[in-house]
């Protein structure tokens, strides 16, 4: 299984104490930025790097993000997995299902993003400085944002936002062990509707349910 770039460290950190909102400019900027992508469709390749710089892991797959919290994370290659959130009557839940474990695990929201990348992509961005420093530089034609994580117990140890001049290009997850975590987007659509179905789930027949919130008749 490969490893999910923007989810893989669901349930991993947990919310800090407040911090106010946008404390530095830097924070401001990225809120800025965050703020203006109401919805995000793109193709994705997922690269997982060592410390040496060799490559561990590739995947491409598609991705589509409508704020708040709809968010969708699906790997063609080499691997399929899908990653969903879904609405239901006692709240937002992650669906992931495992087509080869013919497997569908289901949690609550609110554990599972917390401090993750796709927390910052799907959620409120006035959250961003609670959870995260954000520092920014000038890159050939964009610019980066680095967040460091406020939680010490988080898996990683640095993310960085890479923005061109028309759209977020590049994500990158930097861990404790040296290994990074590069994701990067194409035929990347902007603020254009998205299905409604695209975020919602049908457990399959006869697939395993690891229910972690004792709803599973919710998709």
């Amino acid at each position: 299984m490969v490893t999910l770039g923007l989810v893989t460290l669901l349930g991993a950190s947990a919310a800090m104490p407040a911090a106010g909102a946008y404390a530095d400019e830097a924070g401001a900027a990225l809120g800025e930025r965050l703020a203006a992508i109401r919805q995000f469709e793109a193709r994705f390749t997922q690269t997982v790097f060592g410390a040496r710089g060799e490559v561990l892991q590739n995947a491409e797959g598609r991705l589509a993000i409508e704020r708040p919290w709809r968010f969708r994370w699906e790997v063609d290659a080499p691997y399929p997995q899908l990653i969903v959130t879904v609405s239901g009557p006692d709240g937002e839940r992650i669906y992931i299902h495992d087509p080869d474990l013919d497997q569908v695990t289901i949690r609550s929201l609110d554990d599972s993003l917390s401090g993750t990348p796709a927390m910052i992509l799907a959620g409120d961005p006035d959250q961003i400085a609670i959870q995260f420093e954000v520092s920014r530089r000038d890159t050939d034609g964009g610019e980066l944002f680095e967040l460091t994580p406020r939680d010490v117990r988080s898996l990683y140890d640095r993310l960085h936002l890479i923005f061109g001049a028309e759209h977020l290009e590049r994500i990158e997850i930097l861990d404790s062990f040296g290994q990074m975590t590069q994701v990067s987007f194409s035929d990347v659509t902007l603020n254009e509707p998205i299905d409604p179905a695209r975020f919602s789930f049908e457990i399959p027949a006869g697939a395993e349910v690891i229910d972690d919130v004792g709803d599973a008749a919710i998709h």
